[in-house]
């Protein structure tokens, strides 16, 4: 405010108007502010900078395949911090979960199903995290023929979520979905979908649903 007034005082102005003088002290304030220097403070633009390293350079997704004619491949690579990560190209089994009976085993991968990220992952046979397979049933069925007998059983379909799964046990095939990355870490591993989630694919696929005379059959 001080050199305002003297700013002022130079130019002859005797006025006092507070406003005046805001006005005046706004112009002053907007001239003193640095103007950002629009010069370059690096030669790296110059010199062409550092280029990356092969392997550090964006690659390729992966694209994880369902190929049931050809081998598994899967590549091992560098990664940041001196760390490996696993590329599968080609993947054939998973290893799954079924939460009501609560084992796990190696199945093999059968069909890709639906994928929401992409439509074209699904005719291609494409599997990424979230993607809902076809796996072979047959591990899960022998386990459950061996270690429940029938009276347990009927009691097991009225109280749990079994009664929805044994159906398609019975045809040979269950909905799993993949829970971990295979182009990180080159397995499609994941669980079994029962309750809500399975029934959210049915309502979706309806061409997945068994009819009511199959399910006669199977009971």
């Amino acid at each position: 405010m001080a050199a305002v007034c003297r700013a002022l005082r130079l130019l002859g102005i005797t006025s006092t108007n507070p406003s005046a003088l805001k006005s005046l002290e706004c112009i002053n304030r907007f001239h003193q502010q640095r103007i950002p220097s629009k010069c370059l403070h690096s030669s790296a633009p110059m010199l062409g900078g550092r280029k990356r390293s092969e392997w550090r350079q964006d690659r390729v997704p992966a694209h994880t395949r369902l190929r049931l004619d050809k081998p598994e491949k899967i590549k091992v690579r560098k990664a940041f911090g001196g760390h490996k990560k696993i590329k599968g190209i080609k993947v054939k089994t998973g290893l799954y979960v079924c939460n009501s009976l609560d084992v796990e085993f190696e199945c093999p991968i059968l069909k890709v199903v639906h994928n929401t990220a992409n439509d074209n992952f699904t005719k291609n046979g494409v599997m990424v995290k979230g993607t809902i397979v076809e796996v072979d049933s047959n591990p899960f069925k022998n386990w459950f023929t061996d270690n429940y007998k029938k009276e347990e059983d009927k009691q097991n379909e009225e109280n749990s979520s079994l009664e929805q799964l044994l159906p398609y046990m019975e045809t040979g095939k269950l909905y799993a979905k993949i829970t971990t990355r295979p182009g990180q870490v080159g397995a499609c591993n994941g669980y079994i979908l029962e309750g809500d989630e399975l029934e959210t694919l049915l309502n979706t696929r309806q061409d997945l649903r068994l009819s009511m005379e199959m399910k006669v059959e199977k009971q």
